[in-house]
């Protein structure tokens, strides 16, 4: 939680309320949030590619928006976001096998 609690505060505008942001930064913040908020990032399938698709921008404008932000490649931050999930999900349930809370975040056991 740690983790998506930064990242988050990250994505929130710096300067107050009127920004100057343009619509495709915001769309970016919005979509980036939704991504966190909603755990979007434990599907396997997910990747930058398909995460800027739906916010209408390109791969490299999302890369770029992300290293700027957050100083990280997208697969570090996915990666980050999904194990600190996976700790999470082991301290509510210590029994669970670890590779089950890793599959169960989008950590694939390969």
């Amino acid at each position: 939680m740690k983790a998506r609690i930064y990242y988050l505060s990250q994505l929130r505008p710096s300067g107050g309320i009127r920004t100057g942001c343009t619509g495709k930064e915001e769309r970016i913040r919005n979509g980036l949030a939704e991504w966190i908020l909603f755990r979007q990032y434990w599907q396997e399938d997910d990747s930058p590619a398909a995460l800027a698709e739906r916010m209408d921008i390109t791969g490299e404008e999302l890369a770029g928006f992300i290293r700027e932000r957050f100083n990280e490649k997208y697969l570090a931050l996915r990666k980050r976001l999904r194990i600190e999930d996976a700790g999470e999900i082991l301290l509510e349930d210590p029994g669970l096998p670890v590779y089950m809370a890793g599959r169960m975040v989008g950590i694939s056991d390969k």
